[in-house]
């Protein structure tokens, strides 16, 4: 709970779901440029101890949903067998894959210089990241303790938006059971738009044979009233009240 209104809470709740506050583990609430939010980012190295008791851990971002059962079939599966599920940001209709290629790579250089330094931003920078907005842990993997142990580093040296999924990255790299799954179980609508399919209705990726996408991740705040726009929320967001949309959507309600 980062922020809910009394009635979410309390709808979640009598729908069976346990509503947790993140705890500040590393103490980040005193760091120089921490945000509130960031608390959603920095407590998933540390899910094991927040619910311990599990097998395993699903982690999906406030900004995703999942389209197809598949999604999370998929993650379960692997973790049955003992591996960590997390996609790499690549796919071929990604506009990373294209001339925004090498502006894409001096961003991410900067950003793995700011966290970790430049040593570490040369090794990384040119790998794609593995997005950490959908995640699929068992709890005895190794990834767990070597997660919060780069976390520690990284925010000692400045706590930046993401310092959790760079120390992820750091961790993985040399891991046993690291499972890269397709682009489908987390897709970047801000890198490559889905169109939505005019037959089945379901949102596919762009390029041929345009397979449905399991997992839909809308990110990036400035581009919210495009989803909204499109209707690529779950059910096209026909859960959403008056008060959740632009003013100059209210009139064409998402329904």
């Amino acid at each position: 709970d980062l922020g809910l209104a009394p009635d979410q809470r309390r709808w979640l709740v009598g729908h069976g779901v346990r509503v947790e506050v993140p705890p500040d583990p590393l103490g980040a609430a005193a760091m120089p440029g921490f945000m509130p939010y960031m608390l959603g980012q920095l407590c998933r190295p540390f899910l094991r101890e927040i619910l311990p008791g599990h097998d395993a851990y699903i982690w999906l971002d406030a900004d995703v949903w999942v389209q197809q059962p598949e999604g999370l079939d998929g993650l379960l599966y692997v973790m049955r067998h003992g591996l960590l599920g997390v996609c790499p940001e690549i796919h071929v209709a990604y506009k990373a894959m294209s001339t925004e290629h090498i502006p894409y790579l001096r961003y991410w250089w900067l950003r793995w210089s700011e966290v970790f330094g430049e040593e570490v931003a040369e090794r990384f920078s040119p790998l794609p990241m593995l997005n950490s907005g959908v995640v699929a842990i068992p709890a005895d993997h190794p990834i767990w303790s070597a997660w919060q142990d780069q976390l520690r580093i990284a925010v000692r040296k400045r706590l930046r938006h993401l310092s959790e999924q760079f120390a992820f990255i750091v961790a993985a790299q040399d891991l046993p059971r690291i499972e890269r799954l397709p682009a489908h179980w987390n897709w970047l609508s801000h890198m490559a738009m889905p169109p939505r399919h005019p037959r089945t209705g379901l949102w596919v990726d762009p390029g041929y044979p345009h397979q449905p996408i399991h997992i839909l991740h809308l990110p990036v705040a400035h581009l919210r009233k495009q989803y909204l726009a499109r209707r690529m929320l779950y059910r096209g967001g026909a859960y959403l009240e008056d008060g959740d949309l632009p003013p100059d959507l209210r009139s064409h309600p998402i329904r």
